[in-house]
């Protein structure tokens, strides 16, 4: 009967050891984030900007605009991921909505990454006027 309820009370240990480490896990999976990655948060803010600002534009204007987002987005996202943009920056670049938005976030670049990300809009810049 002892060598029974030594043998039950094992399992039951086990089984409440496994629950409360599945449980921990759990736990930690919900306090953590899933970090912002450069591609996802500046694809989305600006395809929200250009969505912004088509009716404050005259449609051959946006054609033209349209027509450089893909390069945008590639030079931009070449300098976040080359410079290790903060997730606080990406997370910010999630929430944008605008241009006005956008310059918020990319204000809190360090000086450096602020100047390779304006060096990265010049250069898609010139390449569009100038194909």
């Amino acid at each position: 009967m002892v060598a029974t309820m030594h043998r039950s009370t094992g399992v039951i240990v086990m089984v409440v050891a496994t629950l409360a480490m599945g449980a921990c896990k759990d736990k930690q999976t919900a306090k953590e984030p899933a970090k912002p990655d450069c591609g996802s948060s500046i694809g989305g803010a600006i395809d929200r900007m250009v969505v912004d600002a088509k009716p404050k534009m005259p449609p051959d204007a946006f054609a033209n605009v349209t027509k450089a987002v893909p390069a945008m987005k590639a030079a931009i996202t070449g300098a976040c991921t080359k410079d290790a943009w903060a997730a606080a920056v990406l997370v910010c670049l999630d929430g944008a909505q605008s241009q006005r938005d956008m310059n918020a976030c990319t204000d809190k670049l360090t000086p450096d990454q602020k100047t390779h990300y304006d060096q990265a809009i010049s250069d898609v810049m010139t390449a569009w006027k100038h194909p």
